[in-house]
């Protein structure tokens, strides 16, 4: 160990896990035991180590929310901003305007957000943290990732209190940072990939000199660049593996230092040529680099280019950072991809999907998105605001337009956890035809502490089963069910399937006649009611969407439908009233980044006591605003009397608007699980007829043929698909008509295509409807569904996936199985 900085340009030049364990093989470090440290000082560190995000992207964007963390604490750290003093960040936003954009107090709404940064200052900024590919292409494996910042850096004696630590306090009292679990960004280690598996990866890092204290520089080593390399081994006798660290220098403690040396610069950062960027072209007097070696993850191609499915890597990483506090440079440093655009072929900036999309130009919305500003909202939990973004996505058969959906929850910009698509398929929420073009965005920033750590878990990348993740999620349910936008658009998409693909439905219906003759316990798996269901646009209210509202920038009133400032409202205990609101505003009067509007709601009870309540405040629609109010039954007793006070006030108008609704709680009613419409029965008795009068509702089959596999979602594999229709009564089924086993089975024999494929479309069809009826009736009963599945729609999806490739062959075996044969089924 004569020459530690050369030791250190050979790891970091290495892209190939092989390369930097033959480089600490000849330097007499690989194989030394004493030469490496546990991680976190304990052996036992794989348990909290091994149990961090499932996801390489997840895990990825932690590393890069540290190096924004570090970024805050540098420039807090130079600009000797002190807790207490009038300008240190109480939150992100405000780390934002004083950190970084050198803003004082009061500050205003253009204030601390990346939406109103010229692309110019995105890109300056976006330079002082940087992620950029190095070594394999995508046909060869898997790259090797660095993530490099300005931050503010530790001294060499630090690592074991900060990079390689688990559990330490060290940010969990600053207001303003994401890294309070102090897991240390270790969930990427397992995604560090070689042939023998030791995760390898590494980290360099210098304290910036002007956040050293004379004390400080009093040690020769703190004013120097450490470097170590961590990787997972199993040593004999162990009975699972542990993480540790090279730190061979001697120490006064039970285990040594990691290695430093003394250089001005490091260069850390890539390149800023006009072509295409150079990894490690460019130097830095302090911060800290992290190597990941031949890092696993599925988007492996260039950085920052869309693939054939609509994903990147950069992509990937704004969903995950919906709205990131700094923007992040990503660049693509591997030779193996053609210039189209020049640098901008290799050099691109994370700001967040969020913000990428209201950013987007009016043309551009029109193109991509089906509503011209996104559906805003808000719900509560626990008496703390939510606020909900929702953005609906035209339907391309071209992926790479688009390709952001599910419903996420974030923090301070950072997702904390995510539901997938099918979320929208629920039955209270009714937007299957929707459910693939919907981005929902939930701002769980304001979330009580409890709470928050009672709903997500500290890995980011999913949310816990209890009470509050349920009723958050009924909450969300109920507002994206409610909202008339929403409903008009599933419906336009439900009419347009359809009605493109309509087919003649007699002969469905006379196979049916037949198999219900002979067969009248079918019938139970049907609806009953209308024959031939109403397929046709044109039924039902027309959206309100459609009116030609004209909101001003500048309300003049504001107030309780029915032209009045005060009401007085009787509301069952059990009930959830719904306050209806009228207004000239326009429909993003909250919503807007210039001068938003501001909604406040207090409740006192006749003895003049604040009381919390929650609420959920609906999109403002062509003058419409709904709120509902949410009386828990644990705080609020029928009896109680309570004055609720509406306050919107804006920089436009010199006086509030204010609304007070006097509601009095009364006794609890009886709801019908129905809405009141009771439930629809089954004909009893007579002899599997046709019920008397009522008649069996045909389900709405439709083909997809291989031209509109893109835009369905389908493969060759793909067998069929469930959707609820848009009345929410039954499912509409989507079949593939160009099925790779239906395909074969056609072209082997002799009878009819169109019998076959009448016989393939039939048997999914009711095996999917038997599946549909067990679930429901399962439901209704109370039972515990073991499968863990509350996504009805993909359950039918995988089971038809599986069947279909026998499905056809078995028909045709069964038919020459008789009484009489001579096969044995014994």
């Amino acid at each position: 160990m004569n020459n530690p900085k050369a030791l250190c340009d050979s790891l970091i030049k290495a892209d190939e896990a092989l390369e930097v364990i033959s480089i600490l093989k000849s330097h007499g470090y690989w194989d030394d035991e004493v030469a490496w440290r546990p991680f976190a000082d304990n052996e036992n560190n794989f348990s909290s180590i091994g149990n961090q995000q499932g996801d390489s992207v997840a895990a990825l964007v932690e590393k890069l929310t540290n190096s924004i963390d570090a970024r805050f604490m540098n420039e807090c750290g130079r600009k000797r901003i002190n807790p207490g003093d009038e300008n240190y960040p109480k939150d992100m936003r405000e780390a934002v305007a004083y950190l970084i954009e050198n803003k004082q107090p009061p500050l205003s709404y253009t204030n601390g957000s990346l939406y109103f940064w010229p692309e110019s200052q995105i890109q300056e900024e976006s330079t002082n943290i940087s992620l950029f590919a190095t070594g394999k292409s995508a046909k060869a494996g898997y790259p090797s990732l660095t993530i490099s910042d300005r931050g503010e850096g530790q001294t060499p004696d630090l690592f074991p209190e900060t990079f390689l630590s688990i559990g330490k306090s060290n940010k969990m009292r600053i207001p303003f940072v994401q890294g309070k679990y102090n897991m240390g960004g270790t969930g990427v280690f397992l995604f560090c990939s070689d042939n023998e598996k030791h995760r390898v990866s590494f980290i360099l890092s210098r304290r910036n000199p002007e956040l050293l204290s004379q004390e400080d520089l009093k040690t020769d080593r703190n004013a120097e660049w450490g470097f170590t390399v961590i990787r997972r081994i199993t040593r004999e006798g162990m009975k699972s593996p542990m993480f540790e660290y090279l730190a061979p220098i001697k120490s006064a403690g039970k285990y040594g230092n990691v290695l430093s040396f003394e250089s001005e610069s490091m260069n850390i950062f890539p390149s800023d040529d006009k072509d295409r960027p150079i990894a490690y072209g460019k130097s830095s007097s302090y911060g800290t680099m992290i190597k990941l070696y031949e890092y696993e993850t599925k988007y492996k191609t260039n950085l920052t280019i869309k693939g054939s499915r609509g994903d990147s890597l950069k992509v990937k990483i704004e969903e995950m950072l919906p709205q990131a506090a700094l923007p992040i440079q990503v660049a693509e440093c591997r030779e193996d991809y053609a210039s189209t655009r020049g640098r901008r072929s290799f050099v691109d900036e994370v700001v967040g999907s969020v913000t990428q999309l209201e950013h987007l130009d009016e043309a551009k919305t029109i193109e991509k998105m089906e509503t011209a500003k996104p559906i805003n909202g808000t719900i509560t939990i626990a008496g703390k605001p939510l606020d909900i973004q929702v953005f609906v996505a035209k339907e391309f058969k071209d992926k790479t337009v688009y390709n952001t959906k599910g419903l996420y929850f974030t923090i301070n910009g950072q997702t904390h956890g995510t539901l997938p698509s099918a979320f929208f398929g629920r039955k209270r929420v009714n937007l299957s035809y929707l459910r693939d073009s919907l981005f929902v965005v939930v701002d769980c920033t304001q979330m009580s502490p409890d709470i928050r750590s009672d709903t997500f878990m500290p890995s980011r990348d999913r949310i816990r089963d209890n009470e509050y993740s349920r009723e958050i999620q009924s909450q969300i349910e109920q507002f994206l069910g409610d909202d008339p936008a929403l409903r008009e658009l599933n419906k336009k998409r439900h009419d347009d399937r359809v009605n493109s693909a309509l087919e003649d439905q007699k002969p469905i219906e006379d196979t049916l006649k037949l198999l219900l003759k002979d067969n009248p316990h079918l019938a139970a798996l049907l609806p009953f009611g209308i024959k031939i269901p109403t397929i046709f646009p044109g039924s039902g209210t027309k959206g309100r969407g459609l009116s030609k509202f004209e909101g001003k920038e500048t309300p003049t009133y504001f107030r309780f439908k029915g032209n009045n400032n005060e009401i007085d409202r009787d509301s069952p205990i059990n009930q959830n009233p719904r306050i209806g609101f009228e207004t000239d505003a326009v429909d993003d009067y909250f919503a807007r980044k210039l001068s938003p509007g501001s909604l406040s709601i207090s409740a006192i009870d006749v003895q003049g006591i604040p009381r919390d309540i929650d609420y959920r405040i609906s999109n403002l629609q062509s003058g419409i605003l709904n709120i509902s109010l949410i009386f828990d039954q644990k705080y609020f007793n029928s009896g109680e009397k309570l004055a609720i006070t509406f306050t919107i006030i804006d920089d436009g108008n010199l006086n509030p608007f204010t609304n007070v609704a006097n509601i009095s709680l009364i006794d609890p009613v009886t709801v019908n699980p129905e809405g009141g419409k009771g439930k629809a029965k089954a004909p009893t008795g007579g002899d599997g007829g046709d019920g008397g009068n009522q008649s069996t509702q045909l389900p709405n089959i439709q083909p997809v043929r291989e031209e509109d596999w893109e835009l369905y979602g389908f493969t060759e594999l793909t067998a069929l698909r469930a959707m609820m229709n848009n009345e929410g009564t039954s499912y509409d089924f989507f079949y593939n008509e160009d099925n790779k086993y239906l395909k074969s089975f056609q072209g082997q024999m002799v009878l009819d295509a169109k019998v076959l494929d009448h016989q393939f479309k039939i048997g999914l069809v009711l095996i999917s409807l038997s599946i549909i009826d067990a679930h429901r009736q399962a439901s209704e009963s109370g039972e515990d569904l073991k499968l863990g599945i509350d996504d009805i729609e993909s359950l039918v999806g995988e089971v038809a996936d599986a069947v279909a490739p026998f499905w056809l062959p078995l028909i045709k075996a069964m038919a020459g199985i008789n009484i009489e044969s001579d096969v044995s089924l014994d």
